[in-house]
């Protein structure tokens, strides 16, 4: 049986103010409606839906309502919600600021059911824009990186996408990542960002810039276990090429020769006791051989006493069955 879809479409409707809006929505509480087109409608105020359930909703159109921040924050309240279904977003030319923003970035950072969100034609400067790059690749550390969001498969700031800037192009890098991801695990986006922007020295630069984050060319290396540095430089110099990886090897040398020289040392000790193993084998085996022959002889002379025994024991009947026919004949 296929699944009913409903769809509610108003457009450009300067008569639908906020007020009207939250009749509307009252009007919808609890319905199966999976799409609201509510573009350029003179709506200010969407704090309505909070107080209703459209348990269905997949995509809402919001564009050309000047909801500001607090629109912003009541779309968080809905996008933190665990059962949330929307998928997809449209917020462009809404008023929004760079707080405005910061508070959808930060509602959907463990959200895992938006894919697309329209951002377009707000006022949302560079600041702004950052919320968003570090919510899909965070490259403050390894760990981050690998827990960043891994959902979101479109996010749009600029108009013109053929001609995107510096901050749109990473995170359309991050999202595209997201996209190509989507039916595996979480941990297949989170290993292909890792290696996309922490193990490519030009990504990492460009992006602990725009993050405000330190760059140093070792920092990279500074909380793995030297003992997944021969992997991990194989990893680079297999996806980025030999120039990555001589970039690596320089602040990864002496880690790389101190687990080296570990390793030779545990090899050694390894050599040795090796050496006593088989040692202690051969005396084991020539203690077995000891003992075999042991109790070969043992059960030999077992026998040979066995067999005194018996000579003695037939003397003693013999003796007595004398003693008996002299005392007969007396």
């Amino acid at each position: 049986m296929s699944k009913s879809f409903y769809t509610f479409l108003l457009s450009s409707n300067n008569n639908l103010n906020s007020e009207c809006f939250e009749v509307f929505v009252s009007a919808l509480n609890g319905k199966s409606f999976t799409e609201l087109y509510l573009y350029h409608c003179n709506i200010k105020d969407i704090s309505a839906l909070e107080t209703c359930s459209l348990p269905n909703l997949k995509l809402l159109v919001l564009s050309g309502n000047n909801i500001s921040k607090e629109g912003c924050i009541t779309l968080s309240h809905l996008l933190h919600k665990e059962d949330t279904s929307l998928t997809t977003l449209y917020l462009d030319d809404t008023g929004i600021n760079d707080e405005g923003a910061e508070v959808i970035a930060a509602s959907i950072k463990h959200n895992t059911v938006l894919k697309g969100l329209n951002l377009k034609d707000n006022n949302i400067s560079e600041e702004g824009c950052v919320a968003f790059l570090k919510l899909v690749a965070d490259v403050s550390s390894i760990e981050s990186t690998y827990n960043s969001n891994h959902t979101l498969t479109d996010c749009s700031f600029i108009r013109h996408a053929g001609n995107p800037n510096e901050i749109q192009s990473l995170i359309n890098s991050a999202c595209k990542i997201n996209l190509n991801k989507q039916y595996e695990s979480s941990h297949s986006a989170g290993r292909a960002k890792v290696i996309e922007n922490q193990l490519n020295s030009q990504n990492r630069k460009k992006l602990c810039r725009l993050q405000g984050i330190e760059y140093t060319s070792g920092s990279i290396f500074a909380d793995v276990d030297p003992i997944l540095l021969p992997k991990i430089l194989a990893l680079i110099r297999e996806r980025h090429g030999h120039s990555e990886l001589y970039t690596a090897l320089i602040p990864a040398a002496p880690d790389l020769l101190s687990y080296n020289d570990r390793k030779a040392l545990i090899d050694d000790e390894l050599a040795k006791n090796m050496t006593q193993v088989t040692e202690l084998a051969e005396q084991i085996s020539l203690l077995s051989q000891r003992m075999s022959a042991l109790s070969a002889k043992n059960v030999q002379l077992s026998k040979r006493r066995e067999m005194i025994e018996q000579e003695i024991s037939g003397k003693q009947r013999s003796m007595t069955d004398g003693d008996k026919k002299r005392k007969i004949q007396h």
